[in-house]
């Protein structure tokens, strides 16, 4: 996965990072976390290296990427050496000796799909975060916790990239990918839970993973059809054309209920986390940020038309975090904060998460979590 990223990050071109970039995401940082402590309890987090450049956010990042996400390289193998034992095992109570023979030649084969598996997901995960690496404007730009150690940082690479053609000051851009830097990061460090609970949902996910040989067809069927369609020859020993494969759905296990609940799970907690931090940059950052609005829509917009990491998620468990569901977020926590306090909407973080449902009625959910100041009449009869 290292590798393949780190050809697609060349590919694009990175540049070092300077002295005066240093200093200039340094005061960036410095301006935003004067503002997050108006805005939130969780404490400053202080930035090892306020810039870094995409082969610095790949180097950061890839250890968290491969934990996170082997329980799915695990649960893929796991299923195939599993449909290829249940097929040895019919073929041998067959009885027949040509049967027989096919069945000691599905053993090799379960190894040779294992290897096939892995080169997959290398290959779909090392362009994938190659992409990120050089789209991400921050280390926490997935909002994911795949960093040890989350410390802020910014790439000002990408945001010079971003800035290009908009009428915007380039230190009103730097602070405001600082905000949301600084912002994620104090709420994964004071939260460390959080990286345990999403790892927990994508191992569910991978555990859950069947495969199905008639639909893996159908799927393959329909992936060659779109294909055509649309011009495309598939040719196994091509890398492009595979990869154009993998993302129309080829290979891709049918969804079962278990595996439902885990992604529900999964973009309740992904839209939690990205609702938080806007919520709290708009506290942080209203009347002080002119441009607050508009770098907000044009962030919202490109990550609904060309995210990476939505792409990846798509890719590998056909989730989609909607737009919709981040709004609902933003709001429940804005609604906390209106009806309590900043305190009683932090404090959420460490308790149990509200679910789908209760994002859409944030007045029910603190109802729910509030102690009665009668408590005799939980015990009547």
């Amino acid at each position: 996965i290292r590798e393949v990223a780190k050809t697609f990050i060349q590919t694009q071109g990175t540049q070092p990072v300077g002295a005066n970039d240093q200093a200039k995401c340094e005061e960036a940082f410095s301006i935003a976390n004067t503002w997050l402590d108006q805005a939130t309890v969780f404490p400053l987090v202080t930035p090892d290296h306020a810039a870094i450049s995409p082969l610095d956010w790949l180097n950061t990042t890839i250890e968290g990427w491969h934990s996170t996400f082997e329980p799915l390289a695990t649960g893929l193998t796991n299923a195939v050496t599993k449909l290829v034992e249940e097929a040895t095992s019919a073929m041998q109570s067959d009885g027949d000796n040509q049967q027989a023979q096919m069945a000691a030649q599905l053993g090799p084969m379960a190894q040779i799909l294992r290897g096939f598996i892995g080169s997959m997901l290398a290959t779909q995960m090392g362009q994938t975060i190659g992409a990120l690496a050089s789209a991400s404007k921050g280390a926490h730009d997935a909002a994911l916790p795949i960093i040890n150690s989350s410390k802020p940082s910014l790439l000002p690479q990408t945001l010079r990239k971003f800035g290009q053609d908009l009428e915007i000051p380039e230190t009103e851009i730097a602070i405001f990918f600082a905000l949301r830097e600084a912002a994620t990061a104090r709420l994964f460090e004071s939260n460390p839970w959080l990286v345990s609970y999403m790892k927990a949902a994508i191992a569910e996910y991978g555990k859950g993973i069947h495969i199905d040989l008639d639909a893996i067809q159908r799927q393959a069927e329909e992936t060659m059809r779109n294909m055509q369609d649309a011009g495309q020859e598939f040719d196994p020993q091509n890398a492009e054309s595979f990869t154009i494969a993998l993302n129309n759905g080829l290979f891709t296990p049918e969804e079962s209920p278990q595996q439902a609940a885990a992604l529900e799970k999964l973009e309740t907690a992904l839209a939690l986390i990205d609702g938080w931090v806007e919520e709290v940059i708009n506290l942080a950052a209203d009347n002080r940020l002119p441009s607050l609005a508009s770098l907000s829509e044009l962030l919202r917009r490109e990550r609904v038309s060309n995210s990476p990491i939505q792409q990846l998620f798509k890719a590998l468990f056909n989730l989609e975090v909607s737009p919709k569901r981040v709004r609902e977020a933003t709001f429940f926590w804005h609604e906390l904060r209106e009806k309590r306090d900043i305190q009683q909407r932090d404090k959420v973080w460490s308790g149990l998460l509200p679910t789908e449902k209760e994002l859409s009625d944030p007045i029910a959910f603190i109802g729910s979590t509030e102690i009665p100041d009668d408590i005799s009449k939980l015990f009547d009869n």
